[in-house]
């Protein structure tokens, strides 16, 4: 069907799709459902291409799940009402309507993550889509990345996460529907709405758990698409009712959600009634004489949603391979491009791969067994693929142009995986039994604090021994032992009490007290103004009576966490402070390959660095508050005396030779650890040695 026809006529593109099997029941063609499907994708699109303005636009996924819901409860019900209702047919519509484009879109992806991936980032690809094929990559997210975080923009296949909820979601609702049916419309709709209210309520407490996983959980999500099938129950019995108010505020509702959510909006949650309620009311009560209904029947926004499938399956891995193969990060108008491109692709996937093998007349893979034949090839290949890929590490990727410590640098971090804890999972007791060194009658030094602790670990354990001191790392992601620390996503109290409790028998000689302190102070990543911006939300510490932000919070924060180094002082007889490191802003190694790679196999003259000034005006009201802290028994350690000024003049320096100094874009690697480790056990020796 040439363009043009698609963009003047979009409703007899429709009836194309709507003849796609000839014992499917009619539903009655409504184009501002397509329309609905743009106001979707777009959003979704320019969020994940990083328009700060959309931040909600992580909702338009949540607006598919709906309609998706609709539409095929509406099929379903039509079916079952005619005693036509087939399990096989059913599963074969699936298929032809999700497999040929996403396969064409994966197998596209494998050369490209070959290209631009480090082995680490290949595993992780490949083992993502093992995870796709069999439609548990929410699972897999679930446990690998948090979404709004920095690296998840580098996962080409992320968005499959809700391909995998929806088709867990029809694995057992066609099955459960032809269980009820005998007892009545009107006690499976009863059940459905109980359903959704469950659905609901888990999505609730699961934020509250662990807001990162409750994202991708499919218990938390089912409500969404059961939302959509409650409104095909309800305009299976009563027509499609005409009301501007109602579906206008439905649009609004949506809107709002998509210009005003973020990534620390607790989502999915009760705040997921605006997208997925906004989307009800458009479909309940937008009809044909609305001024919504008008909105969304617009040629270009019904021809958007008729591709917004393809569109959503190009977009990430555009966006996320944009990102990999660029040595910055991808200016506006490169994303925007991108973001157009994927439109243009999604227009060719829907004309020659999706239309093919759906439509009725001459449909390719006509048979049902030609079809699942090759879905279960093509199927396994892509198993096979995953396997081989994860399981050898991903050493496919760069393997034979680039040396080890570039191809191992992302994953040279502290290998004491168990001492860097969750707040929910820090556990006192095995920490000290896992992640101790040195004799035990030795001086005691505790290393305490965050992530920003952590990467200091593998170069104070490594030298506990020869320096004559015990060591426990007691660390728990994001957190400070220092009481009243509570955020939107995170309680520090069980680490604290934990820690307290430990250090009050243990009375240590020394703590070792690091933390990233300019992120909780200023509630900023960081941007190093050459390119290096380090993305994703800050979810710092709640005060009462202090809004984060204002200028009152950061005073109000010195004062607890002063506070909170004075209860550590009466644990412990000394307390070394470990001022801010130098962030990167950058993925060092990352950017190092890429320099590596455009230096064609050299790396004597790559250095790479950021500004000493920009540390120093970053980072000037931690400082302040650290160079305050006038108690005697508190000595100090800067990290960018070693680093700032010395290696580069004016810089500080990130990676140099053969030594990359980071394994992401703020931590240190334990290559990093270890270029500062004579002057970070010269200040723990000197602080032992202070009466």
């Amino acid at each position: 069907m040439p363009w043009k026809k698609l963009y003047l006529k979009p409703a007899s593109a429709l009836v194309l799709i709507s003849k796609s099997y000839r014992d499917e029941p009619r539903v009655r063609y409504r184009p501002e459902i397509d329309g609905l499907r743009a106001i979707a994708i777009l959003p979704v699109m320019l969020f994940h291409a990083g328009f700060g303005f959309f931040g909600g636009g992580f909702v338009g996924v949540d607006v598919f799940f709906v309609i998706s819901g609709y539409l095929i409860t509406s099929l379903l019900i039509a079916e079952l009402d005619r005693g036509q209702f087939s399990l096989y047919r059913f599963y074969e519509r699936r298929a032809r309507r999700i497999l040929p484009a996403l396969y064409v879109v994966m197998a596209t992806c494998i050369p490209f993550a070959w290209l631009y991936m480090l082995p680490e980032q290949f595993a992780d690809f490949a083992a993502s889509s093992f995870a796709t094929v069999l439609s548990i990559s929410n699972f897999y997210f679930l446990s690998q990345v948090d979404y709004f975080a920095p690296n998840a923009e580098l996962q080409p296949l992320l968005h499959t996460w809700s391909l995998a909820v929806e088709e867990q979601y029809y694995l057992f609702f066609p099955l459960s529907l032809m269980a009820l049916w005998r007892f009545g419309r009107g006690k499976v709709f009863v059940i459905c709405v109980i359903f959704v209210l469950l659905s609901l309520l888990v999505a609730e407490v699961g934020w509250r758990e662990n807001m990162g996983r409750n994202f991708f959980f499919t218990l938390s999500r089912l409500w969404e698409i059961g939302m959509g099938s409650i409104c095909a129950f309800i305009l299976a019995r009563h027509p499609l009712q005409a009301n501007n108010m109602l579906s206008l505020a439905g649009l609004v509702a949506i809107l709002f959600a998509v210009f005003y959510f973020d990534g620390t909006t607790p989502f999915p949650s009760i705040f997921a009634l605006l997208p997925v309620g906004g989307t009800a009311l458009i479909i309940l009560f937008a009809g044909q004489a609305t001024w919504v209904a008008r909105l969304l029947s617009t040629a270009p926004l019904v021809a958007i949603g008729l591709i917004s499938y393809s569109a959503y399956l190009w977009h990430q891995p555009l966006f996320a391979f944009a990102r990999l193969s660029s040595l910055k990060e991808p200016a506006a108008l490169v994303m925007l491009s991108c973001a157009l491109v994927s439109l243009g692709l999604a227009y060719v996937t829907w004309r020659f791969v999706e239309q093919p093998l759906r439509r009725r007349v001459n449909p390719v893979l006509a048979t049902r067994k030609s079809l699942w034949g090759s879905a279960a090839l093509i199927s396994a290949t892509f198993l096979a693929f995953g396997v081989a890929g994860h399981m050898t590490d991903g050493t496919w990727a760069r393997s034979g142009s680039m040396p080890d410590f570039i191809l191992q640098a992302k994953g040279d971090k502290n290998d004491y995986t168990d001492c860097l804890r969750t707040f929910e999972t820090f556990d006192a007791e095995i920490a000290v039994q896992s992640c101790s060194a040195g004799a035990p009658t030795a001086p005691l030094v505790v290393l305490l604090g965050d992530s920003h602790a952590d990467h200091y670990a593998h170069a104070l354990r490594e030298a506990a021994q020869k320096a004559g001191y015990r060591f426990w790392q007691l660390t728990a992601n994001s957190c400070l032992p220092i009481t009243g620390l509570v955020a939107q996503t995170r309680d520090c109290t069980k680490y604290t009490n934990q820690v307290m409790a430990l250090l009050q028998n243990a009375h240590p000689e020394l703590i070792l007290l690091s933390a990233r302190w300019t992120v909780y102070l200023t509630d900023r990543r960081f941007d190093n103004g050459e390119g290096g911006v380090e993305n994703g939300l800050v979810d710092t510490f709640i005060l009462p009576n202090h809004e984060i932000g204002s200028p009152a919070y950061p005073k109000a924060l010195f004062d607890r966490f002063e506070s909170g180094i004075e209860a550590l002082l009466g644990l412990g007889r000394k307390i070394l402070v470990i001022y801010p490191s130098p962030e990167a802003g950058w993925d060092v190694p990352e950017l190092f390959a890429k320099l590596y790679a455009i230096t064609i196999g050299s790396d004597d003259n790559i250095q790479i660095s950021t500004s000493w000034q920009r540390y120093k005006d970053r980072n000037k009201i931690s400082i302040e508050f650290l160079d305050s802290l006038a108690d005697p028994r508190i000595s100090r350690f800067r990290s960018s005396d070693v680093l700032c000024d010395t290696v580069i003049p004016d810089r500080c320096v990130n990676a140099f030779g053969e030594k990359i100094l980071y394994y992401d874009d703020d931590h240190f690697s334990n290559t990093g650890a270890m270029f500062l480790q004579k002057a970070l056990i010269s200040a723990v020796t000197d602080a032992l040695r202070q009466d």
